[in-house]
């Protein structure tokens, strides 16, 4: 991988979270993109309803589910939007 994704995941830590099993990696990427399209539309729609709430709980969710197959960067960007909904805001300001 080049570029920006270059990081954007932990090989190592990815395969020790997941027992170096393959077929168990395997399953979760693909529960993974079977609901991350709708984590991130319920963080989007938290966004429109202005509802911080919402938006703490569901970038929660996301954030853990991205910590667990090792997106750290990702991870921190979800952490963010949970802050930002704990805080009691939508848009970071």
């Amino acid at each position: 991988m080049t570029g920006e994704f270059k990081n954007a995941l932990n090989t190592k830590e990815l395969l020790a979270i997941m027992d170096y099993d393959e077929g168990l990696i395997k399953i979760c990427f693909e529960d993974f993109l079977a609901h991350s399209l709708i984590m991130l539309d319920d963080i989007k729609r938290s966004i429109d309803a202005e509802n911080p709430s919402m938006l703490n709980q569901t970038a929660h969710k996301f954030k853990g589910s991205l910590k667990y197959l090792a997106a750290y960067p990702a991870a921190k960007v979800a952490y963010q939007l949970e802050i930002i909904g704990k805080n009691g805001s939508v848009d970071g300001g």
